[in-house]
């Protein structure tokens, strides 16, 4: 005599094994990274006063903003973000793989650097006149450097000759704090210790309104 097979077992093994399938359990090539994917780029593109006076990245002379900062422009750019790269502050990336922000060093010829960062491609720093050397790195939603190949994403660029503005009105001062440019969130800045120098990334950062840990953290409301 033939056994009798429930036939509500056959409808809980479908359902089980298509539940597998959805999870990933069986190696059929299902697990795609969330978010963006391919290659990851930075690169520092050019400046922009607030006056509204651009340049490139090769400019001989960069004109500063009547505040004493000048705006960094990034790229390549895909709409408010980077290409392959979402631009959000520490601890809002969710699931995405390739996402964070952008910390800036600008260190001038003579003296101590400043630290900005934020979820934007473009991103506020106070300077002074003067040959400055200027490096960007990304930072991932979990405030560490991102990874490509074993090597962090980063550009640099040396000899950058900061100038005066004219013609700005008496008493206009420079203020520390918030980035600018159309991202996701702003940033803030930071002297002295930054990283593994002192501070955690996300203190530098603000980032986006983040309160971050560590030394750098502590100046970014200057």
């Amino acid at each position: 005599m033939q056994p009798r097979i429930n036939p509500h077992f056959f409808t809980l093994l479908c359902v089980a094994c298509s539940a597998l399938s959805a999870c990933g359990g069986d190696d059929d090539g299902n697990d795609e990274p969330v978010g963006p994917s391919g290659p990851v780029e930075l690169r520092i593109e050019g400046f922009m006063n607030n006056q509204g006076e651009s340049f490139d990245r090769d400019a001989a002379e960069v004109v500063l903003s009547c505040d004493q900062s000048i705006n960094v422009r990034f790229g390549p750019r895909d709409g408010a973000d980077l290409e392959n790269w979402v631009l959000r502050p520490p601890g809002a990336c969710e699931s995405f793989e390739q996402c964070g922000y952008i910390v800036l060093k600008a260190t001038p010829e003579a003296g101590e650097p400043v630290y900005t960062a934020g979820a934007s491609t473009t991103l506020r720093v106070p300077a002074g006149t003067g040959v400055h050397r200027l490096d960007a790195v990304l930072y991932d939603g979990e405030d560490e450097e991102f990874l490509q190949d074993d090597e962090p994403v980063e550009d640099s660029l040396s000899g950058v000759e900061f100038s005066a503005p004219v013609g700005c009105e008496p008493g206009t001062t420079s203020s520390g704090g918030s980035g600018s440019g159309g991202g996701t969130g702003s940033g803030g800045t930071s002297s002295g210790g930054f990283g593994g120098e002192g501070g955690g990334a996300a203190g530098a950062a603000g980032a986006a309104g983040e309160a971050g840990a560590g030394g750098a953290a502590g100046a970014a409301q200057g």
